[in-house]
């Protein structure tokens, strides 16, 4: 019995976290999915603007900025 609560305490916050980490990851695949379908992207790059930075590491840096402000 103490065992089995040991597990749950530990092994909780880690799938607690693989769950939040899949449920985000997801969400930025379905985005950049469907501005692949609607030509977004393409037309960033007829722009001259990185889709990879303006898409991927926009959001990225500004979570890393919100993290430090609290």
């Amino acid at each position: 019995m103490l065992v089995a609560l040991s597990l749950l305490r530990e092994l909780g916050p880690v799938v607690a976290a693989l769950l939040f980490a899949g449920r985000a990851g997801s969400a930025l695949t379905a985005e950049i999915g469907l501005m692949r379908a609607t030509e977004q992207l393409s037309s960033m790059e007829m722009m001259a603007v990185d889709p990879l930075r303006r898409v991927i590491s926009l959001p990225a840096s500004g979570r890393e900025s919100f993290r430090y402000r609290c």
